[in-house]
């Protein structure tokens, strides 16, 4: 039986940029699994170090993905994320740190997906768990391309600086 919330989840996630080729099958399932949190401007999400507790799918605001050195207490943005966006899926890896920082740098509304529930879904079923991985590498090469490219950005510019 589907309750109202996980119907109106079921409904958002659907329209989530990152599962937009999932089948509804394993979209009701992530539904299942899932709770709306509202973080507020400047909450941390996560910090660096912290275990992979869930992985998240942006409804409405901005998240930044920042890194911290030790020896600089000036975070080093990685990547923005908005609407129809996920973050957090290093928490699909049990044994893996989280390895920056996530920042609402708006109010933001989004889904968060508990992790050790749906790694246990993955065990039950092959099939989402396929799909779940198909759809977070896509995530991945993504944001490695962006970040090269936001690399690329930086060298160009402190050559032409010097």
């Amino acid at each position: 039986m589907t309750t109202q919330t996980e119907l109106r989840l079921l409904t958002a996630l659907r329209g989530m940029h990152a599962l937009q080729k999932m089948e509804t099958g394993h979209i009701k399932k992530l539904a299942a699994l899932a709770s709306e949190m509202q973080f507020a401007k400047d909450q941390i999400i996560y910090r660096s170090g912290d275990p992979g507790e869930a992985i998240y799918f942006i409804e409405e605001g901005e998240v930044v993905i920042e890194m911290t050195q030790p020896d600089n207490p000036n975070p080093m943005l990685m990547y923005t994320v908005g609407p129809g966006h996920l973050f957090g899926w290093s928490a699909l890896f049990p044994t893996r740190r989280k390895q920056a920082r996530a920042r609402a740098v708006t109010p933001a509304r989004v889904i968060a997906i508990n992790a050790a529930g749906l790694r246990a879904a993955f065990r039950s079923d092959q099939s989402l768990e396929n799909a779940m991985i198909q759809q977070v590498n896509e995530v991945i090469a993504d944001r490695l391309a962006a970040i090269r490219q936001q690399l690329a950005n930086t060298i160009q510019l402190e050559a032409k600086v010097k």
